[in-house]
């Protein structure tokens, strides 16, 4: 009987052990800022120290693996207003650099979307406001 309960323990604690180290690592692999980035973003939600904002245009940017981006101003009904080629690169995880345009500082990214911020002059106060966008990824 002595045989049979060391046998049937042993036989649990193998069991418990091979369940154990074959469970999912918990943390899960997150790509760095540099290759989440590379797509279309599309701004959909505008916020100016804080407060939700109307916009009557939207920007979308596209990062691209070479380190150039294509960032295009839009009015809502599509129509362009301008758009710009820069290169870019990210910069302590928390930082878009662009070759001629104004840095980002990004808040946060996911594999589908992005939130930046940056200083902007209200045209009608003249004084500045933190502006935030939050951006959705296109593809």
């Amino acid at each position: 009987m002595a045989n049979f309960k060391t046998i049937l323990l042993l036989t649990i604690s193998v069991g418990c052990l091979t369940i154990y180290s074959c469970k999912e690592d918990e943390t899960p692999t997150v790509d760095p800022p540099e290759v989440l980035i590379i797509g279309k973003w599309q701004s959909v939600l505008s916020r100016d120290d804080g407060n939700v904002v109307t916009t009557d245009s939207y920007t979308e940017m596209t990062f691209r693996a070479d380190n150039t981006v294509t960032i295009s101003d839009f009015e809502n009904d599509g129509t362009e207003i301008e758009s710009v080629e820069d290169g870019w690169s990210i910069e302590n995880d928390d930082k878009i650099i662009f070759t001629t345009e104004p840095s980002l500082d990004l808040i946060g990214i996911t594999t589908d979307s992005m939130t930046v911020e940056y200083n902007l002059i209200d045209p009608f106060s003249g004084q500045t406001v933190r502006r935030s966008d939050d951006y959705l990824k296109q593809e």
